[in-house]
């Protein structure tokens, strides 16, 4: 929990705990976060990780290649 007693939602909880802790597995990051007092499941934190991590493959795709990163975009936007 922050110092100035601010309460914070699950996952950005989550992304504390895996920030500290990247190779925890899912059941392991569930129990520490059930521990402070959130009521996660391990299907949450998996859901949360994929996420997380697909972010970050977009940011590298569109910082590395930029072109194909457009490319995706618009045939998305296409339907």
């Amino acid at each position: 929990m922050p110092d100035n007693d601010t309460p914070i939602s699950k996952a950005q909880a989550l992304k504390e705990f895996l920030a500290e802790h990247p190779d925890a597995s899912p059941k392991a990051v569930g129990e520490a976060l059930v521990a402070q007092g959130f009521e996660v499941s391990s299907a949450f934190v998996s859901t949360v990780r994929a996420k997380l991590e697909s972010a970050k493959l977009s940011v590298i795709l569109f910082f590395f290649f930029p072109w194909l990163a457009i490319r995706l975009a618009l045939r998305k936007a296409k339907g």
